[in-house]
């Protein structure tokens, strides 16, 4: 138990234990954002629509991955053009500066590859379905959000750019991951410092089962 507590002590995945990674999707509006959003979350937590600047503030969902809670964020998309997005984007860009991971998303169906000047992360075209073969490449992962297709390629590509063991499974085996199991989870983290290994797997089994 002695190196449990030095591995969550010293590990990066403690720190995602303690303070959830964030996860922030970025990109054009239009792009699919939002149906993205719902997809990973696993149900319609933000309205999803064709016009243009629907999601008008940040979003933010935890979920399940592998084990551990990521906090998603879905952010307004740029190139709306009106007055809201003048007020809106400032703030929004400030605020996803602070995310941990970057998903930049576009729709496959209105670009020809992903611009040049993509940002550090991971780049993914949306709208696989609507779209042939030769406006796939050049994306770090291609996805339908809509339909479903290779998201499981996509939270893989997250776990691992977040440094997050590997872990089998499909998108409709994720769960939701409360605050009831975070909060066990830190005070089992709270327990091993004290040496009370009683304590720190009573947490981890309340957090267990705050999860089934």
């Amino acid at each position: 138990m002695s190196e449990l507590a030095a591995i969550l002590r010293n590990s990066r995945l403690a720190r995602w234990l303690e303070n959830p990674p964030v996860v922030a999707l970025n990109g054009p509006t239009n792009a699919g954002k939002s149906t993205l959003f719902n997809a990973i979350v696993g149900y319609d937590r933000v309205i999803s629509s064709h016009e243009l600047g629907t999601t008008r503030d940040v979003v933010s969902e935890t979920f399940e991955l592998n084990g551990f809670a990521v906090e998603l964020w879905d952010s307004p998309g740029s190139g709306a053009g009106d007055e809201w997005e003048g007020l809106v984007m400032p703030a929004a860009g400030a605020l996803l500066r602070g995310a941990d991971l970057t998903v930049h998303v576009y729709a496959l169906d209105e670009c020809e590859g992903p611009p040049s000047t993509s940002s550090a992360g991971i780049v993914v075209g949306n709208k696989s379905d609507l779209c042939d073969e030769l406006r796939r490449t050049g994306f770090d992962v291609v996805v339908s959000a809509k339909e479903g297709d290779n998201l499981s390629a996509l939270l893989a590509r997250i776990a691992d750019a977040l440094g997050l063991p590997p872990e089998s499974g499909t998108v409709k085996e994720r769960i939701p991951f409360g605050r009831a199991a975070r909060e066990h989870l830190r005070s089992s983290q709270a327990a091993l410092r004290k040496d009370a290994v009683a304590e720190a797997l009573s947490h981890i089994e309340l957090a267990r089962e705050s999860l089934l």
